[in-house]
């Protein structure tokens, strides 16, 4: 999808977003259960056009790219974070977790609190399947590594406060 601004409004004018990529082939998605559900008939192509979507993502890194041409530059907000929460988006947890350490390096420190909360939620998010696989015998949860999973969630939890203002400590 050409020549978009994604949730980054910095960004303007890119191409293939990998937010606006995801909504786009959920929206298509959606459409089209919903036309089943409600007997509309919808366009046959729309699953295949989903299907054809273009979710940016570095195999050798593993972890999903901004945009079509995006470098390690530093960003207002990331994008991809929003991919686990709030979109839910189908992903490996040490890919979101990739996703999480790669991009809160790369996200101004006065960016939109929205960000910071949102990564604090995505830690907690890659902490709980890192127990639960612990717990099943699936990968080893070391001490080390849970308690630093909890502080990347506790410190960007009190980052998302920079901007609140009393006395209700709203943005």
């Amino acid at each position: 999808i050409l020549n978009v601004i994604p949730p980054d409004e910095s960004a303007m004018g890119v191409n293939d977003s990998v937010f606006t990529n995801v909504i786009a082939k959920y929206s298509l998605r959606i459409a089209t259960e919903f036309g089943e559900i409600l007997n509309i008939n919808t366009p046959k192509h729309w699953l295949e056009i989903a299907d054809n979507i273009v979710i940016p993502f570095s195999e050798t890194e593993q972890r999903h790219i901004e945009y079509d041409g995006y470098e390690d530059k530093v960003i207002k907000q990331a994008d991809v974070v929003l991919l686990g929460y709030p979109l839910q988006y189908p992903m490996d947890a040490k890919i979101r977790e990739n996703d999480l350490d790669f991009y809160s390096e790369r996200t101004h420190s006065r960016g939109p609190a929205m960000t910071w909360s949102v990564t604090a939620i995505g830690y907690l998010e890659v902490l709980s399947t890192r127990l639960i696989e612990d717990t099943c015998g699936v990968r080893e949860l070391t001490e080390e590594e849970e308690d630093t999973l909890r502080m990347k969630a506790s410190d960007y939890f009190f980052h998302s406060y920079q901007n609140a203002q009393p006395p209700y400590y709203i943005w």
